[in-house]
């Protein structure tokens, strides 16, 4: 740039306009997280790894690419209003570092169980005595996730009623049917598999639109599916392979 001061005029070339948006950091995935878990102090070597295994179990955490679930959410807001004292990182990092201590013959055993229950005792009395709160309100955060878990984002195709998995009471089969069955006496249904952990996924099939569904099961992985282009898929018929024909050499 030319040398300027205050006062001098300078020729516009070029105005340009861009919008940029802050990009928000990656998801943590599980090898992420334990190294952020040791680097915060949280768990042990030996703890870590189970720990991250409950939060996916009690339905904290969901895919590969972790997403903290409602639930997650709402437990970490009950818990932060009525006690956030039981979520404060430091404890928990002040406690590891007593265990350590008492390995290594720095602490005793008796006072640092002591000084833990001395510090719990007020914070489990607060809870209980929220605790009808408490558990209307998880219970509500529950049964909402539950209801998410079986309804499935797109409406039935014949009808537009709501589509949910269903087990049938008697030969405990699980398929997806219309919940307007009762209303508009609609009989679509589509089925699904049977074995594995059954999860909606919010993602639709390319091919037909439909909601797409994952299973897993131990040992394997996992399996994306679209119910509707199975059911619809053209079966192929082989051809028929016939024995070649031996003719007998007369006597």
């Amino acid at each position: 740039m030319p040398k300027l001061k205050e006062g001098d005029s300078v020729k516009i070339v070029e105005i340009k306009l861009e919008d940029k948006y802050a990009q928000p950091p990656p998801r943590y995935n599980p090898s992420s997280l334990l190294k952020e878990m040791e680097e915060s102090g949280i768990g042990t070597k030996a703890t870590r790894a189970e720990i991250i295994e409950t939060l996916y179990r009690r339905g904290y955490l969901k895919d590969q690419r972790m997403i903290a679930t409602p639930l997650a959410f709402h437990v970490t807001e009950i818990l932060t209003k009525y006690c956030p004292r039981v979520v404060e990182v430091t404890f928990t990092r002040d406690l590891e570092t007593k265990m350590e201590q008492i390995e290594r013959g720095k602490e005793r055993r008796e006072q640092v169980v002591l000084d833990t229950v001395d510090y719990l005792k007020p914070i489990l009395e607060e809870l209980k005595g929220r605790e009808e709160d408490v558990g209307n309100e998880l219970t509500s955060t529950i049964r909402g996730m539950w209801l998410g878990s079986i309804t499935l984002f797109v409406p039935c195709p014949q009808c537009g009623s709501t589509l949910k998995i269903i087990k049938n009471p008697r030969t405990k089969k699980r398929f997806i049917g219309c919940s307007g069955k009762w209303k508009t006496n609609c009989t679509f249904s589509l089925p699904v598999p049977q074995l594995g952990a059954l999860t909606l996924l919010e993602k639709r099939c390319p091919e037909c639109g439909f909601q797409l569904i994952q299973v897993k099961s131990r040992g394997k992985r996992p399996l994306v599916s679209c119910s509707r282009c199975y059911v619809n898929k053209p079966s192929i018929q082989k051809p028929i392979q016939y024995a070649p024909l031996r003719h007998s050499r007369p006597n």
